[in-house]
């Protein structure tokens, strides 16, 4: 967060963006979920954060490509011919499934939003206030 309020009573919004899309991508990417590298490496562990940048940029032109939004199986499918890895029911199953909201961020959120109140989380413009750790988020109370 760049400035703190000075008391919680100062804090007047809170905004949600846990993928940045709201203001940009973060790391230059609109698309891949937040835990693809993971759900990948739970399947092939020994892929490498340089093999995982040549597949995400196949998929970043595969998408560009598209004339609407393609299939996100097919998406998957492209970076993971990439990496080397066979695109298995399972491991696509695992890459559509939703990723889980961390239930005690939730519920300050609806706290705050019953104060009528609200914050910006991750942000990814350098001029907006954001929060990035429920703990940070839990010094305003």
């Amino acid at each position: 967060m760049t400035t703190p309020p000075a008391s919680p009573d100062d804090l007047r919004a809170v905004l949600f963006d846990s993928g940045g899309v709201l203001i940009q991508p973060i790391g230059g990417r609109w698309n891949r979920r937040a835990d693809f590298e993971q759900t990948v490496l739970a399947h092939a562990p020994s892929i490498t954060p340089e093999q995982f940048a040549v597949a995400i940029s196949a998929g970043d032109h595969f998408f560009a490509a598209s004339t609407s939004t393609p299939d996100y199986d097919d998406y998957h499918r492209v970076m993971l011919h990439h990496l080397g890895v066979p695109p298995t029911s399972h491991l696509l199953a695992d890459l559509r499934c939703e990723v889980p909201d961390d239930p005690d961020l939730v519920a300050a959120a609806v706290r705050l939003g019953y104060a009528g109140r609200a914050l910006c989380r991750d942000s990814a413009a350098s001029d907006v206030p954001s929060i990035t750790s429920l703990t940070e988020f839990l010094q305003f109370f």
